[in-house]
């Protein structure tokens, strides 16, 4: 039985990934309404299975599994255009069917072209891909969107300040009947051939990330490397699937924060950066991807309110640009906004709900001006 969230009324088997793609997050979720269960029954059945197919939990001793064989598709150029609206020249192979941890397809969600077909190329040639940009312009959600389209099993694993080894690797566990070893994300999706995507990547140690050294090192038969994992165990080497593939997202693409609006974000290991063999710059969508993107969330959005609020989005970007405004206005500030214009009916009150409250009296002032001279509704 799938979960609901108590904010928006989603049904989803995996509430935390909800919270933290589109939603009001996990930390804000969890102060409104109380701890309560991340993962459906399913999903965690789902997460439980998929950690013994990878090394067993053998008491005192973890064996590794058969890796798991799972119906692969070849998809098209053809089958690609009719899934995300792109023209390319490849056969690339997904899969036939979902796997339990195969992400949720928002069957509204709008594809930007240049963006998805690099990031399908990418996965073709198994490239191990760098998505950085200005928060909530989508870079998550643009990877996870597209290997939900292809049934790719996702590990999502959020990096902070504080990861540690064992957070990526896994590390041993006691219980009644005896020790087993707790595979990390790293090794998971090594092993059973999913996608990682490594959030807030420039956020981690670049101690941490040389942990990934070895794993993204693509090899001459155009698999990524493998790992070493200093445990006990009869084998200590983990090959890289060749259906494994890599993921990782930063507001900062490993080069530092020059803006002083990242906190938390470090300067990555060059040789580190280099392993990333496509690096790719998601920015705000375009004008007309963004109108489409209402059209689908908010239908009842007429066609010029529409324009209104892309339009208003565009110059609140410019003036956090110029640095006249602290915060970028995201995709999903702007969804917010249209989605509380339609409920209260007043853009200036919908803005300072989805938007300004909290920001500085100035901040204020000058978005209510460009509300007010920059859309024409509610003057």
């Amino acid at each position: 039985m799938k979960l609901t969230c108590k904010e928006c009324g989603c049904l989803t088997h995996n509430l935390e990934g909800h919270l933290n793609d589109g939603c009001i997050g996990l930390a804000a979720y969890q102060e409104k309404h109380g701890k309560a269960p991340l993962y459906s029954p399913e999903m965690i059945a789902a997460m439980a299975e998929a950690k013994e197919m990878v090394l067993g939990t053998t008491p005192a001793r973890a064996t590794r599994a058969t890796r798991a064989t799972r119906a692969t598709r070849d998809y098209t150029p053809g089958d690609l255009k009719a899934l995300f609206g792109v023209d390319v020249a490849f056969t690339m192979t997904g899969f036939s069917e979902p796997h339990q941890m195969t992400p949720e397809i928002d069957p509204d969600y709008v594809f930007d072209p240049l963006n998805t077909a690099v990031l399908l190329l990418a996965i073709y040639s198994n490239r191990p891909t760098m998505i950085s940009g200005p928060a909530g312009t989508g870079k998550t959600t643009l990877a996870m969107q597209v290997f939900a389209r292809l049934n790719w099993g996702v590990i999502r694993y959020q990096f902070h300040e504080q990861t540690e080894a064992y957070n990526i690797l896994g590390e041993f566990q006691l219980n009644a009947e005896g020790t087993w070893y707790n595979p990390g994300p790293l090794p998971m999706a090594m092993e059973q051939g999913l996608a990682l995507i490594n959030d807030e990547w420039d956020s981690a140690s670049p101690g941490i990330q040389f942990l990934f050294h070895g794993p993204l090192e693509r090899q001459p038969n155009g698999n990524l490397g493998s790992l070493f994992l200093n445990k006990r165990g009869e084998e200590d080497v983990i090959h890289a699937h060749p259906m494994f593939r890599v993921v990782a997202t930063g507001n900062t693409g490993g080069y530092g924060d020059m803006s002083g609006g990242y906190a938390g974000t470090q300067v990555q290991n060059q040789a580190l950066v280099s392993r990333f063999l496509i690096k790719m710059e998601c920015d705000y969508l375009a004008a007309k991807v963004e109108k489409q993107m209402l059209a689908k969330k908010v239908p009842d959005l007429g066609s010029q309110e529409r324009s209104a609020l892309v339009r208003t989005a565009g110059l609140i970007r410019d003036a956090h640009v110029q640095g006249k405004i602290g915060s970028g206005f995201s995709a999903r500030d702007l969804l917010s906004w249209a989605d509380l214009y339609m409920s209260l009916g007043d853009p200036q009150l919908a803005i300072k709900f989805a938007y300004t409250n909290g920001m500085t009296p100035q901040e204020k002032t000058l978005i209510e001006q460009i509300v007010q001279t920059g859309t024409g509704i509610g003057n």
